[in-house]
C-alpha cells in the first residue's frame, strides 16, 4: 500500500509479511465490494459536495478547527496511517485539531492541493516548513456521506515518500 513493501509494514506493525499479505487481500475483496453510487448527491461533482470540499480546504488553510468540525458528522472519523492514532466523533476530532495539529499560530501553515483516491475526493496536504517552503505531508482521503465528511484518512508522508500513482510535487 502506497508504495510500502509487505516486510516494512509487518516490520512496524510487528507481524509476519503473510499476515499482511492476508489483510491486504482482504481489504481489495472488501474494496471491489464497494462501488460508489455516483449518482448520489455526494458525487465529487455535485455543487453541494464542490462547496464542502472548498469550505473544507479554506478551513483547513486558516487552521480554524470550529469551521472544519461544523463540516463533520458527529460520527466522523479521522485516522494517521502509518500511525495507529484514530479520533472519532466532533468533539474528539476539535479537541486534537485544536491542542495538536494547529496549536500555536498554524494559520497558513498548510496547503492543500486537490486530487482523487479511489474515486473519492482527496488532498495532497502540504506543511510550510522553516524556510517557508510548503513539503508534501500526507494524502488526505475523505468520505462523504449526507453532504458531510463522514471520515477523513491522512495517510502520512514518511521522509521523501511520494504516493506513487498519484505524481505528486515533493514540494510547492
Amino acid at each position: 500500500m502506497l508504495g510500502w513493501k509487505a516486510k516494512e509494514v509487518a516490520d512496524l506493525l510487528e507481524t509476519s509479511v503473510a499476515a499482511v499479505n492476508s489483510a491486504v487481500n482482504r481489504a481489495r475483496v472488501s474494496m471491489r465490494a464497494y462501488q460508489p453510487d455516483k449518482t448520489s448527491p455526494d458525487s465529487a461533482d455535485s455543487e453541494q459536495t464542490v462547496s464542502l470540499l472548498s469550505r473544507y480546504v479554506d478551513a483547513w488553510q486558516a487552521a480554524d478547527a470550529a469551521g472544519l468540525v461544523a463540516l463533520l458528522r458527529e460520527d466522523a472519523l479521522i485516522t494517521m496511517p502509518p500511525l495507529p492514532l484514530w479520533y472519532q466523533g466532533r468533539a474528539t476530532i476539535r479537541w486534537f485539531f485544536e491542542t495538536q495539529l494547529f496549536a500555536g499560530d498554524a494559520s497558513g501553515r498548510f496547503r492543500l492541493v486537490a486530487t482523487r483516491a479511489n474515486g473519492s475526493p482527496a488532498f495532497s496536504t502540504y506543511n510550510r516548513d522553516e524556510t517557508g517552503e510548503y513539503r508534501l505531508g500526507a494524502l488526505q482521503v475523505l468520505t462523504i456521506t449526507d453532504g458531510q465528511i463522514a471520515e477523513i484518512h491522512d495517510f502520512l508522508a514518511i521522509g521523501n515518500q511520494r504516493f506513487p500513482g498519484f505524481d505528486l510535487p515533493i514540494s510547492l
